[in-house]
């Protein structure tokens, strides 16, 4: 899925409701729908409705934009047009988008890292994420876990893209978190949900957060750790925890992320016996 945005007036929006199709003042003067790719979209906020109330921030799904989109303007700097009328279905969220004097800035649950969006996973991700979980997860535990077990997982990836659908969908108790980049698109993933293990009953699990080894080290796995405990405080989760392997590198990443080791330590079998260790955050407001 490829995420793009078009700031709009309320009116306007209403109006494409009643009329089953959205239809800028610019599709009559220009032949095409403004849009821009999320690091792009704030400065255009500043540059051509500074001050404006009464804004709404459409987030359109590209490929399942029905007219043509060309993208256009300076080489290094190129914005999405829409040659046609904007069909509702291809806008898959709809938020309210504010100056709030001090320029303006993404709603809830959106974040911008350079160039890569942090937001929801959404259908039309399925894909994208079944092959960065894939692939992140060989990069990751190579020399942690047997390389047969890791040269074996693109043998599943149509069952972890159907596991991904069903997620995406609403269709299980998780949540997934996407760090999308304009150029790669989903590069990274944090899937939340409630505690599987019986004896963290009550508390939100962090049951999966990967990012490419390209991407590392430029703050996307921090941002999206952040937005996935913003997502289960507002739950009203207390506490969130997460299991990782006892010689895995990114302890030292938990760690710096605030996170108190659990005494308690589980095994698993990839290939082998592995121990893992447990890591939990208070997410209350108290620490």
């Amino acid at each position: 899925m490829r995420t793009i945005f078009h700031i709009t007036h309320k009116s306007d929006w209403e109006t494409a409701q009643r009329n089953g199709r959205y239809e800028a003042d610019t599709l009559k003067l220009e032949g095409f729908i403004h849009l821009s790719r999320p690091h792009q979209v704030l400065k255009v906020g500043e540059f051509l409705f500074k001050g404006m109330s009464g804004l709404l921030l459409l987030q359109v799904h590209q490929e399942l934009v029905n007219s043509e989109v060309k993208y256009e303007g300076e080489k290094n700097n190129l914005f999405p047009h829409i040659y046609g009328p904007l069909n509702l279905e291809a806008v898959v969220g709809v938020h309210e988008f504010r100056d709030s004097g001090d320029g303006f800035s993404f709603p809830n649950g959106f974040s911008l890292i350079g160039d890569t969006l942090i937001r929801k996973g959404l259908p039309g991700d399925e894909a994208e994420l079944a092959s960065c979980h894939t692939h992140a997860w060989q990069q990751s535990y190579r020399g942690l876990v047997p390389d047969q077990v890791l040269d074996s997982r693109p043998l599943s990836f149509r069952r972890r893209m159907l596991w991904w659908k069903s997620v995406v969908r609403g269709k299980t108790p998780a949540t997934v978190f996407v760090a999308e980049s304009a150029e790669n698109g989903i590069i990274g993933f944090c899937a939340v949900e409630p505690a599987r293990d019986e004896g963290h009953s009550g508390k939100g699990e962090v049951t999966a957060i990967y990012c490419l080894n390209e991407y590392k080290g430029k703050g996307i796995g921090a941002a999206l750790f952040q937005v996935a405990k913003d997502h289960l405080k507002e739950r009203n989760f207390p506490t969130m925890y997460l299991w990782v392997l006892k010689d895995n590198p990114t302890i030292k990443f938990y760690r710096n992320m605030g996170g108190n080791q659990m005494i308690e330590e589980k095994t698993i079998d990839l290939g082998g016996l592995l121990t893992e260790i447990g890591f939990e955050w208070d997410i209350t407001g108290r620490e």
